[in-house]
């Protein structure tokens, strides 16, 4: 398995024609809006906005009782949240990914509809293929092959 793992690699030309790109471009915008709208990041989205004087925030500080924090420095969503987010995040997404396999008509009808409802003006340009991404999912798919090709699994 490290072998093939380790030649896996992405095509050096796209076999897509600029339409098909843009359909994809197209599809994940509304796979996009249909994962996060109406999830946990609107109830985290929600509230007030601080105001800047400078546009980039350096001006705004959060007051704690240990101290103040530069509002560019803070995190704003604590791992609790995160994680649910990203649990209603892929629920979302696999529910989408069963009825594009199981409804593809019906899945096309809800694509369209979140692309026009939320993500109409939104960039169809794809970035460059993720070559980067192939190569460390297969770097890191070995390790996690090697460090269990060693361990107890009874």
């Amino acid at each position: 398995m490290k072998a093939s793992l380790s030649k896996l690699a992405y095509p050096s030309e796209s076999k897509l024609s600029e339409e098909q790109r843009l359909a994809i471009r197209d599809e994940a915008n509304a796979m996009t809006t249909h994962a996060f709208r109406n999830s946990p990041i609107e109830s985290l989205h929600a509230g007030i906005v601080p105001y800047t004087e400078t546009g980039d925030y350096t001006d705004v500080r959060v007051v704690t009782p240990k101290g103040e924090i530069p509002w560019n420095e803070l995190s704003r969503i604590n791992n609790n949240e995160m994680k649910e987010l990203m649990i209603r995040a892929s629920e979302s997404l696999a529910g989408l990914l069963l009825l594009k396999a199981e409804a593809p008509d019906a899945f096309d009808m809800v694509a369209a509809v979140h692309r026009m409802a939320y993500a109409r003006n939104w960039d169809r340009t794809l970035p460059e293929p993720p070559a980067e991404l192939v190569q460390w999912a297969a770097s890191l798919a070995v390790e996690i092959q090697e460090s269990h090709d060693g361990s107890d699994r009874t």
